[in-house]
């Protein structure tokens, strides 16, 4: 049984947005293809940062890492804490509405004869939540050249709902799961390609 999940919006005053500049230190990311943005957070604040989505200019944001924070009393201004996001892979503006699709996740089970052999294989179905974004970015195009992996599609699903499935279906489609990535949010990124037949 998938366990029912919501987001609760919180608001933030005083929250400065600044872009990533050439020299911060954040590995192997090439800023020109990835929006990614840092957050000076107020003093006063006190809400968990990682692992969240933040919403500004009408998109929406992941968290990247853990935050930076400094001593209040050796910092001057109201801010203290530094937080990177990058730009959600969805783009869409309602973290809330992000979980309205279904995904099945598909489960070989198999089926035997009158004499007990294995006649065939017919995949249990399991409805969960999910993001699902078909299509992969320039830079994913990229890596996947050079690993020899071909994805046709994405999934994001709550680590609680995936159960080691190695496939999947969305709209009549179904897929094959070629890497499954935790996304620090309690959440997989399922990377699919698409199973021709």
């Amino acid at each position: 049984m998938t366990q029912e999940r919501t987001w609760e919006r919180v608001t933030v005053d005083n929250v400065l947005v600044a872009p990533l500049i050439e020299n911060s230190p954040l590995p192997a990311l090439n800023a020109e293809h990835r929006a990614v943005y840092h957050l000076a957070i107020p003093k006063s604040d006190t809400h968990r940062w990682e692992g969240q989505l933040v919403q500004f200019w009408d998109q929406t944001w992941a968290v990247l890492g853990i935050p930076t924070q400094g001593i209040d009393e050796l910092i001057p201004g109201p801010w203290n804490k530094k937080v990177t996001v990058e730009l959600y892979r969805t783009g869409a503006p309602e973290a809330a509405g992000l979980w309205t699709e279904t995904v099945q996740l598909l489960s070989a089970a198999a089926v035997q004869d009158a004499d007990g052999y294995r006649e065939s294989e017919e995949p249990t179905k399991r409805p969960v939540a999910a993001i699902f974004t078909a299509g992969v970015i320039a830079d994913e195009h990229a890596g996947d050249n050079k690993t020899g992996v071909r994805r046709s599609a994405a999934a994001e699903v709550w680590e609680g709902d995936y159960q080691e499935e190695r496939e999947l279906e969305h709209e009549e489609r179904r897929y094959t799961i070629t890497q499954r990535k935790p996304t620090g949010r309690g959440t997989l990124l399922l990377q699919l390609e698409e199973v021709w037949r």
